[in-house]
């Protein structure tokens, strides 16, 4: 993983985080600490499966650049 990727990936995590925090503590009780539980599990999953499809796209355009210059010559 280069350093780009990782440091998006790592604030990105460090943002759901603090915004589950927020949700936990945002003062509706046991429904709102559960929701911000829910918003730190689900974000997160979110962020890798996010991360994963940037790095997808980024490797089928190398693999293409690839094909295309093995076709032109």
């Amino acid at each position: 993983m280069t350093f780009a990727r990782g440091l998006i990936y790592w604030l990105s995590l460090f943002a759901v985080f603090v915004g589950g925090i927020s949700v936990m503590f945002s003062g509706m009780g046991a429904a709102g600490f559960f929701a911000g539980l829910m918003v730190m599990v689900f974000g997160a999953i979110s962020v890798r499966v996010y991360c994963e499809l940037i790095m997808v796209i980024f490797r089928n355009n190398k693999y293409l650049k690839t094909i295309s210059e093995k076709s032109q010559l």
